[in-house]
C-alpha cells in the first residue's frame, strides 16, 4: 500500500476583488480511512456558492467553475487569483463546463437554456453564442489540441455537434436518435471523441463523424467517463455506483468495482495513471490505486459526508498536467490537493 502525504497551503480568492492571500495557520493533517493515506489542504478557490462543475485547462493553469446559480468563475492556478466571476445563465445550474487548452475561452451550458455560450479567458464576457441546439446542451468539450468543439444534447436535444473553434463553424452534427446523453470528452490530441450515452459508450472519428466503437455495459445508464490513453484505459461510471475500466483500443471490459452507494457523477485519472478519483451521489470522494486494475482498491476517502447546503454529489477531478487534486468541499468551494511524496 502506497504511503501518500497530501500536504495543502490555504489561499483564500475574495469574491469581491479575486486577489488572493496565504493564511498562515494549516490544517491537521489526518489519515481519512486508516489506509496511511493523509489529507490538508494546499489551496482553497472561494465560490460562495455550490460548485456544479469544475474543469481544468489542458496545461493545468487555469480552473473554470460553474455553480447551482449560474455563474461561472476562471481561476489562475499559478498566479493564485480569480481572473473573473461572470452570471452566464439566469439562475439555473451550470451543466457543461470545459476551458480551451491554453485557457483563452471558456465554453458552458445551463441546465435548461437551449444554448452554448463561449466566454473570452480574459475577462468572461460572451464572445458566441450557439442556438442550433433544439434542446438542452449537457456537455461541451475542448480538444487539447484547439482543433475541436464537441456539444451534445440530453434526452430533449439527442444530437452531437462539432465545431472548428478558430472559426467557430460547424465541421458536423450528428442526431443520436432518442438516446440522453451524460458526458464529452476527448482523448490527448483530438483523435477520438468520447459520448457517454444511457447504455452505450461511443468513440467518435471527429475528422468525419464515424463511430469507431461502441462499449455496452449491464448498466441502467453510464454516467461519466474518462480515458487514459498511456494505459489504454477507459473508466466508465454508471448510475449504480459501479465504475469499469475497460480497454480503449478494443472495449473489453477488465473490471468493475464499487464503493459507491448511488450513482457515480465524475472520475477523473491522475496524469501519471497510478490513481483514479471518483465521486458519487452518496456524498463521497474516492481515491483508488490503480497500480493493478484488476485489484483497484480505494486508499482514501477525499471527502464525505451531507452538505452545508441543499445539494448532494462533490465534484473531483485531476488536473491533467500534474498530480494536483480539485475537490469541493461542503460549502461548495474547491480544495486544491496535491500528492508530494509515497
Amino acid at each position: 500500500m502506497r504511503n501518500i502525504m497530501m500536504s495543502f497551503l490555504v489561499i483564500a480568492c475574495a469574491v469581491a476583488t479575486g486577489s488572493c492571500s496565504k493564511k498562515t495557520t494549516p490544517t491537521t493533517p489526518g489519515d481519512q480511512n486508516g489506509t496511511g493515506v493523509t489529507f490538508t489542504v494546499q489551496v482553497k478557490l472561494i465560490m460562495n456558492s455550490w460548485t456544479m462543475r469544475i474543469a481544468f485547462s489542458a496545461d493545468g493553469r487555469y480552473l473554470a467553475a460553474g455553480d447551482n446559480e449560474g455563474r461561472v468563475a476562471l481561476f489562475d492556478l499559478v498566479g493564485n487569483r480569480r481572473v473573473w466571476r461572470v452570471k452566464v445563465f439566469p439562475n439555473e445550474e451550470i451543466h457543461g463546463l470545459a476551458v480551451s487548452p491554453s485557457g483563452a475561452r471558456v465554453g458552458v451550458t445551463g441546465q435548461t437554456s437551449r444554448t452554448v455560450k463561449i466566454l473570452a479567458g480574459d475577462d468572461g464576457r460572451v464572445i458566441r453564442t450557439f442556438d442550433d441546439h433544439t434542446g438542452h446542451p449537457e456537455a461541451v468539450a475542448f480538444s487539447d489540441d484547439d482543433r475541436y468543439f464537441a456539444s451534445i444534447g440530453d434526452w430533449t436535444d439527442p444530437r452531437l455537434i462539432l465545431r472548428n473553434p478558430t472559426n467557430w463553424g460547424q465541421i458536423w452534427q450528428i442526431a443520436l436518435g432518442g438516446v440522453d446523453s451524460y458526458d464529452l470528452g476527448f482523448v490527448p490530441g483530438g483523435s477520438s471523441l468520447i459520448s457517454v450515452h444511457d447504455t452505450e459508450v461511443r468513440i467518435w472519428n471527429p475528422d468525419n463523424g464515424n463511430i469507431r466503437r461502441r462499449i455496452t455495459g449491464p448498466v441502467d445508464f453510464f454516467t461519466t467517463m474518462a480515458v487514459l490513453v498511456s494505459r489504454d484505459l477507459l473508466a466508465v461510471g454508471d448510475n449504480s455506483g459501479d465504475v469499469g475500466f475497460y480497454t480503449f483500443s478494443t472495449g473489453e471490459l477488465l473490471n468493475r468495482v464499487r464503493n459507491h452507494n448511488g450513482g457515480v457523477i465524475a472520475v477523473s485519472f491522475s496524469p501519471d495513471g497510478r490513481y483514479l478519483v471518483t465521486s458519487g451521489q452518496d456524498n463521497n470522494v474516492f481515491l483508488w490505486d490503480l497500480t493493478s486494475v484488476n485489484n483497484a482498491g480505494v486508499v482514501s476517502t477525499a471527502r464525505s459526508g451531507q452538505p452545508t447546503v441543499n445539494q448532494s454529489g462533490y465534484q473531483a477531478r485531476f488536473s491533467p498536467a500534474e498530480s494536483l487534486l480539485a475537490v469541493v468541499d461542503a460549502d461548495g468551494n474547491i480544495d486544491l490537493m496535491r500528492l508530494v511524496g509515497e
